[in-house]
């Protein structure tokens, strides 16, 4: 008997390369509030579950409450992150050396998010399904005794 059957998918070994590209959108949501949207890009290596990965975020929005309303705001969040990925859950968090610029703090209430570098932090939860991943970070950044924290959706393609 002849039996047809779709050929199987190779499944990556216990080490190798992760990468992917993603559009990106959120909002700032703590002293500093605004919306947010743009980019994100992951390049590193996963090795028996654990996985070391750079994480470079570039998002373009504009402020909405406060004195500042309606003013650019850019950021720019670069981490260096720690993980783990079983099946299609991944968790990862590290350091992030942050930049941000547009807005200009002429009161002084520290609601604006301007310069750099600035240190911080990502936490990623990401679920995988084959080359489609779907992404939410928090992202505080530490800044003029406080933070600016960000909150981030994406859906991007991996490699």
């Amino acid at each position: 008997m002849l039996t047809l059957a779709a050929p199987a998918q190779a499944q990556p070994g216990p080490v190798h390369l992760v990468g992917g590209i993603a559009a990106e959108g959120g909002a700032l949501v703590d002293r500093t509030q605004g919306l947010l949207g743009g980019a994100g890009v992951h390049l590193g290596v996963h090795f028996f579950g654990v996985e070391i990965f750079g994480l470079a975020q570039g998002l373009v929005g504009a402020l909405v409450m406060g004195p500042h309303g309606g003013e650019i705001q850019g950021v720019l969040w670069n981490s260096a992150m720690l993980g783990f990925g079983v099946e299609f859950l991944h968790f990862a968090l590290g350091p992030s050396l942050d930049f941000a610029w547009g807005c200009t703090d002429q009161v002084g209430d520290a609601r604006c998010y301007d310069g750099g570098p600035l240190a911080g932090i990502d936490g990623r939860l990401a679920l995988v399904f084959g080359a489609l991943s779907l992404s939410v970070d928090v992202h505080p950044t530490f800044y003029r005794g406080g933070t600016v924290t960000g909150l981030v959706a994406g859906i991007g393609l991996e490699l």
